[in-house]
């Protein structure tokens, strides 16, 4: 499997990343002294260039219920800096100035929470069909199945009722990015029967076969 997952990361697109806070006071660590750049770790895609969009959703969650979104910020900036493992980028002017109402502090809820701040990549997301191997939660770090509910996309049931609802549900699958399915050699092109629309099924496409028993597809949407 290792060389399918090597390939969904080599290829995806990455948007940016989504941090989520359940504190003011966790927000206000990382972003109280002026700033005006961010970097994460991740594996570097081959076509990530200099000065690419990217954006940073910033989610305030109640502390009395991490369920509830409180807030959610957009941030958008472009890529400066490109290492080894690091992608850095530079926020936009006035961009830093979003976070000013978020950062007030409220006596209700400045006290930090034990659950630390989230950091998500925001990807072309990997999907895993109907695969009990575990194989997939490792060379994927768990992004397969995260905190965030368009991240959790490992679908192992044979009957397909939950993977069909990931599917049609547009605010965790938005229309417009592409998406890697990992499975079973010989059962990767029934994928394409399940898609839900016609772009998705007229772009789908095997991409690594590198394993007799794991490949590698991904559509369109």
């Amino acid at each position: 499997m290792r060389e399918a997952m090597r390939t969904y990361y080599e290829q995806r697109t990455i948007y940016g990343q989504t941090l989520v806070y359940f504190d003011r006071a966790s927000l206000a660590a990382d972003w109280g002294t002026p700033r005006d750049t961010w970097a994460f770790d991740t594996m570097i895609p081959d076509d990530l260039q200099l000065g690419q969009p990217m954006t940073l959703t910033v989610q305030l969650r109640k502390p009395e219920d991490e369920r509830i979104i409180e807030q959610t910020i957009v941030l958008t900036g472009a890529v400066t800096t490109i290492g080894a493992h690091t992608i850095e980028l530079t926020l936009a002017p006035g961009e830093r100035a979003k976070l000013v109402r978020a950062k007030e502090i409220d006596p209700k809820a400045n006290t930090p929470r034990k659950r630390p701040p989230l950091y998500a990549i925001d990807a072309d997301r990997l999907i895993a069909w109907q695969l009990y191997w575990r194989g997939e939660q490792f060379w994927s770090g768990g992004e397969i199945w995260d905190y965030l509910p368009e991240m959790r996309t490992s679908f192992p049931p044979t009957n397909n009722k939950e993977f069909l609802k990931y599917i049609g549900d547009r605010t965790r699958m938005p229309a417009g990015r592409r998406y890697f399915v990992v499975t079973d050699a010989g059962r990767v092109s029934s994928v394409k029967g399940l898609l839900p629309t016609d772009r998705a099924k007229r772009t789908f496409q095997v991409l690594d076969t590198t394993s007799n028993k794991f490949s590698l597809g991904a559509f369109d949407l």
